[in-house]
């Protein structure tokens, strides 16, 4: 899983498919959502994964309106083509948001 920062962001969610997970450090929910992130991007590799901190990365969490963590936000080609606040929970559930699955 890739990190992304406000100087990387856009070249790390410029392919054809990336899911990008908002979360921080100190969020439980988000670091238990870390190992279904890593499964989805081994059993995907058309899937990009990629992760910001809200805390090193202030601007892109203003910019994309981050309320609640962790968020995913998957792109495609670049653009935002859906959103989610909170963990999908399983696998099965993550990669159907993805549309992996």
């Amino acid at each position: 899983m890739q990190m992304a920062t406000d100087q990387n962001f856009n070249q790390a969610v410029s392919g054809p498919l990336t899911l990008v997970k908002f979360g921080a450090p100190w969020c439980q929910p988000c670091r238990a959502l870390e190992p279904l992130l890593h499964q989805l991007e081994g059993q995907h590799p058309n899937l990009s994964v990629v992760e910001v901190d809200t805390d090193q990365s202030p601007h892109l969490s203003t910019h994309f309106a981050i309320r609640g963590l962790p968020t995913l936000i998957l792109f495609r080609n670049g653009q935002e083509a859906a959103r989610q606040v909170g963990s999908p929970g399983s696998l099965r559930a993550l990669a159907q948001f993805a549309g992996v699955g």
